[in-house]
């Protein structure tokens, strides 16, 4: 995240960033046999215990986005969660306006688009 200002000033940047974190996503998600002793050695937790979060992880949940990943659904709710507990007063703000999804629609144009997992939309 990083506010409207920074990405006015820096779009090469965010779209640089952007393009470096969905290769990675995706690198993850084609090579567990290379991923877990690069996380395991990061972390210090054993290649076993990496080897189990992954197949929650990536293998069941897809918790790492390799397209957008921003779901306005998702932000939408997590909105009425903000009402419902307080932490958001006033007019709830529309997604639109939180989230600017340009860097991200370039980056996935240039890579192109991940399908054959409904978790990848």
């Amino acid at each position: 995240m990083v506010n409207r200002t920074w990405l006015t000033h820096h779009p090469q940047t965010a779209q640089k960033f952007l393009t470096a974190i969905v290769r990675a996503h995706r690198f993850m998600y084609r090579n567990k046999a290379a991923t877990v002793p690069i996380v395991a050695h990061a972390t210090g937790f054993s290649q076993q215990v990496i080897g189990q979060a992954y197949d929650v992880l990536l293998g069941h949940e897809g918790v790492f986005p390799v397209n957008q990943g921003l779901d306005a659904a998702h932000i939408a709710t997590t909105i009425q969660t903000m009402e419902r507990y307080k932490t958001l007063t006033g007019t709830a703000p529309a997604v639109s306006s939180l989230v600017d999804t340009g860097p991200i629609s370039a980056v996935v144009r240039q890579l192109g688009v991940w399908t054959g997992d409904p978790r990848w939309h």
